[in-house]
Formats: C-alpha cells, sequence, structure tokens
C-alpha cells in the first residue's frame, strides 16, 4: 500500500528502480514491524477484522450514498482548509506560530473532551468503530451497539465527525507537525457507523421484509463495521484523491479481504463527486498556494502554440558519423555545456542519424585514452560504416566505433511540433 501510495499520489516521475527501492524499503519495514511487534499481537494488522459476515447485495447501495457524502466531505475539506491557510499566510496569524499552535491545542482538548467519543486517542477510536458490536469491550465504546438510545448514538457519531471536519480544517498546515491521513479516516469511520447503525435499526424496525427479505437465511444482516470501513477509506478518498492504493491500504489496515468491492464502490463514487469540485488532493493545493515547484502529471496541457514560438537561437553542435577525432571531440565537450549531441550523415547533408549523451561520450573517450593504440589524431565514427582500410582490414587504431553506444531513435522536434507534444 505505501509503494502504490508514493507512486499514485506524492510522485510526479516513478521509473522502475525508484520501485524496487521503495518496495524493498517496504518489505525491510514490515520485518522490522514483525520483528518489534508493537500491536504485542504478532501481526502487521492494526485494526484486524475479526468477523466475516457476507455482505448483501441491496447494501451496495448505501455503500454508494457513503461514497457520495465522503467525496462531499473530502472536497469541503481541501476548500476550507486552502482558504484557511491562505487567511494564515497573509494575516498577522504567520507572525504567532507558538500561539496559534497553544491556542489551538487548547480549544482541541476542551472540545474533544466534552464529546465522548473524540476524548481517547484517534487509534482506539477507529477500532471501536470497526468492531462488531458484540466483540466490543471497549468501556464507553460499547453503547454504539445500545438500539435503545440510538437516537443518541447516531447525534453523537455525526456530531464528533462535524468537530473532526473543523478541526481538521483548522490544524492541518499549522506549524506544529500534524497530518491528514488519521483524521479523515475517524471522520469516514464515524458517518459510515452512523449510516450502518441506521440500517440495522431499520432493518430491525422492519424486520426480514422488503430489501431486508434476503436477510432471513443469515443470523448477522446489518454489520456496522463495514460501513465504518467504507465510510473511512471514502473520506479519506475525498481529501486525497486516491484510487487504487486506498483500497489496498484499507485491505492492509483491518485484513478484511471479503469487504474489497465496498470499498471500491465507496471510493470510486468519492473521486466522482470529489472531482465534480476539482480534480486536485489537498496536497497539490498546498503544495499550489505555498509556491513548490510541481510538475503534476494529471493535469491536462493545451496550447494553441507550435514549438516555433518558443525555440531561442544557440549555436548548433552536431556530430558526423565519420569526420571526427579524440581531439575533436574532447575539445567540443569542453567548450560546450550541452547533455548531448546528435549525430548526422555530415554536416552538408544534417540528417539526423542519433543521439549520444554527454554522460557516455565522455566515459568512452576515459576509456580510450586509457588504451596506449588510441591518440588524438585517431577518428570516431558512430556506425558499421567506415574508412576503406578499416573494412579492408586495416588497423584498428585507425579508429574507434562509438555507433553501439549511439540512441538511434531519438526523439525529434521540429518547429511545427505542437507545443503540447513538446
Amino acid at each position: 500500500g505505501g509503494v502504490l501510495f508514493s507512486l499514485e499520489e506524492v510522485s510526479s516521475y516513478f521509473p522502475p528502480r525508484t520501485m524496487w527501492r521503495s518496495l524493498f524499503c517496504a518489505v525491510v519495514a514490515a520485518m522490522t514491524l514483525q520483528r518489534w511487534n508493537p500491536l504485542s499481537s504478532g501481526k502487521l494488522v492494526m485494526f484486524e477484522v475479526t468477523y466475516h459476515h457476507q455482505w448483501k447485495l441491496f447494501e451496495l447501495i448505501p455503500f454508494m450514498l457513503i461514497g457520495a457524502v465522503g467525496g462531499l466531505i473530502g472536497a469541503t475539506i481541501n476548500k476550507y482548509n486552502v482558504k484557511f491557510s491562505k487567511f494564515r499566510k497573509t494575516s498577522q496569524l504567520k507572525k504567532w506560530p507558538i500561539t496559534e499552535v497553544t491556542v489551538t491545542a487548547l480549544i482541541t482538548s476542551l472540545v474533544c473532551y466534552t464529546v465522548v467519543y473524540l476524548r481517547g486517542s484517534s487509534m482506539r477510536l477507529l477500532s471501536a468503530l470497526f468492531s462488531e458490536c458484540k466483540t466490543s469491550s471497549q468501556d464507553v465504546f460499547e453503547e454504539l451497539c445500545d438500539a435503545d438510545n440510538g437516537r443518541q448514538i447516531l447525534v453523537f457519531l455525526l456530531l464528533s465527525a462535524a468537530i473532526k471536519v473543523a478541526l481538521t480544517i483548522v490544524t492541518f498546515g499549522q506549524p506544529a507537525p500534524g497530518g491528514v491521513f488519521v483524521p479523515a479516516l475517524c471522520i469516514g469511520a464515524l458517518v459510515g457507523r452512523a449510516v450502518g447503525f441506521s440500517m440495522q435499526l431499520l432493518e430491525e424496525e422492519l424486520g426480514d421484509r422488503g430489501v431486508f427479505a434476503s436477510c432471513r437465511s443469515t443470523e448477522h444482516c446489518i454489520t456496522p463495521g463495514i460501513y465504518a470501513i467504507v465510510g473511512a477509506a471514502s473520506v479519506l478518498g475525498g481529501v486525497t484523491r486516491m484510487t487504487v492504493c486506498l483500497v489496498v491500504i484499507m485491505f492492509e489496515v483491518t485484513g478484511g479481504l471479503e469487504y474489497v468491492l465496498p470499498v471500491m464502490v465507496g471510493v470510486l463514487m468519492s473521486k466522482w463527486v470529489g472531482d465534480a469540485f476539482g480534480k486536485d488532493s489537498i496536497y497539490i493545493d498546498l503544495i499550489r498556494l505555498k509556491g513548490y515547484p510541481h510538475l503534476d502529471n494529471k493535469r491536462e496541457y493545451a496550447f494553441s502554440e507550435k514549438a516555433s514560438d518558443v525555440m531561442s537561437y544557440r549555436e548548433l553542435f552536431v556530430l558526423a558519423m565519420q569526420d571526427n577525432t579524440v581531439e575533436s571531440v574532447e575539445a567540443m565537450l569542453n567548450k560546450t555545456t550541452f547533455q548531448g549531441f546528435p549525430v548526422v550523415t555530415s554536416k552538408a547533408d544534417m540528417l539526423v542519424h542519433g543521439y549520444i549523451s554527454r554522460h557516455a561520450l565522455r566515459r568512452l573517450l576515459v576509456q580510450c585514452r586509457a588504451n596506449s593504440r588510441v591518440t588524438g589524431s585517431t577518428r570516431i565514427r558512430f556506425g558499421p560504416e567506415g574508412p576503406a582500410g578499416a573494412e579492408g582490414g586495416g588497423p584498428v587504431e585507425d579508429y574507434v566505433d562509438l555507433g553501439p553506444w549511439l540512441d538511434q531513435s531519438p526523439i525529434q522536434i521540429v518547429e511545427t511540433t505542437p507545443l503540447d507534444r513538446v
């Protein structure tokens, strides 16, 4: 999941060697955690799902609803967090970072202490929201399954989610280190649990009739924990616009392989709804706000100009296929700073035969100089056709063939090439 997250969300250029390095680091991290055993359970799953009930087909509708709400919440967090970050950047607030963090911490403590669900740690809250009713043994969180106080539980779940949204908008991006990952999971889990608990109360009220007719053959019909998992993924997807890696991450932290499809449905709905209000994640929005250099590979650029409209004149340096010596190539390298040179058939025809990089050329010349038979006047060619003496069995020191190191299919840009292709 972490490798996919770096590929999908936080990188604009991800070559294969970087992926292998990331995978190696992820494997080492997993082995270290397995050895360290921080959860004292011998497992790497943080919020292990101990129930494995088959979800029903009619539940896809509330799953889609949760996904849509999650996308809307994520877009709201992104929008108002960027606005608050702009206010922080342009107002006098930026001159008092310690005061801002202190006041925010005080307000957060006071507000969260008054709401029983927010009084503990976020990890404890998520564990309770993801758990099944009959297996919950976390004191105050046992009332999450108390049907007699259903209305009060729903009010407190939604109120807790609203408070979390407001605090996340204000705190993310502050001078104190903080993130949006866990708060988004908590918000979504609270909303999803509220929807799941509502479905459970509705099923108990109506019985196994109508849309709940398929519940007759099963002991467990509605499991609110599944809705909490879908909600957590949906809100996080709405904030970060992640898709594939988010489904994998939710599977990794819960271990619930049976619920991959509901999570996929929720994440896709969250992505579609969130994209309706803006296609950028909160990370990209803050990168642009802070003016950091970033080339977004997800954004489409449309240009009406051509390459000739932005081209500037420079002296052209090329290498001919035949008319070169070791000294002439070394002189060109010392004279210029270009990272590579086009190789042409001849300086009269100027037909591109290939391209060779400066690094490769410099390395090959060093190897040539290390050969006692190569002198400064030794000829260099780029291709199979050489002087007649060489083809007729002449001495090897007559030429050095650098053709095997030549890129014979380089990207070529002419003056009429559209700028978006450039």
